[in-house]
């Protein structure tokens, strides 16, 4: 093998420093059906808008938004808890956005929508790629959500494939 020389360029030398990047940390909650399906309850997630991909973001924590979409466990009709409401009253304003959903389909079209205006160029989450990807696309496809494609920046027509497996959950979500 010979050796390969290469030199990192200082970041005081680039003329033309790269545009700042839109990052997104995701959460999913779900609960487990009569069905045995996986049914997505929350999504929330928080995002950044301004990030270098050069230096240190400063205020990062506190100039973060956040988003999240909740809807109830199981087809109780219950009232929701009231210091439940007044809590999501609370932290609603231009930074934080708080959604009550009444179904799955609901939160799901809520995501894509935001996704899309959003745009995020990197996306972090616990296991996303192990489980959440394949679990939102397949909730989708199930749900038959218009838009799902939004999700990416591609506007794909056919789902892509999902994993098989426990990770990709082929024996507890209908394909």
């Amino acid at each position: 093998n010979p050796a390969v020389d290469f030199a990192v360029m200082p970041s005081d030398s680039i003329k033309y420093p790269p545009p700042p990047i839109t990052m997104m940390s995701i959460s999913i909650k779900t609960e487990l059906t009569k069905e045995n399906q996986n049914s997505i309850t929350c999504i929330g997630f928080s995002y950044h808008t301004n990030v270098s991909v050069l230096k240190k973001t400063n205020n990062l924590l506190s100039e973060a938004q956040s988003c999240v979409a909740i809807r109830k466990l199981g087809e109780k009709l219950d009232p929701w808890p009231e210091k439940l409401l007044k809590e999501m009253e609370t932290y609603s304003n231009d930074k934080n956005e708080r959604n009550i959903c009444l179904n799955e389909k609901t939160i799901l079209n809520w995501f894509i929508g935001k996704m899309g205006i959003i745009d995020p160029d990197i996306i972090l989450g616990h296991n996303l790629v192990g489980f959440h990807v394949d679990m939102l696309l397949r909730r989708m496809k199930f749900l038959k959500i218009k838009h799902w494609s939004k999700v990416g920046r591609l506007n794909r027509l056919k789902y892509p494939r999902v994993q098989s497996g426990a990770g990709g959950l082929a024996a507890s979500l209908p394909e």
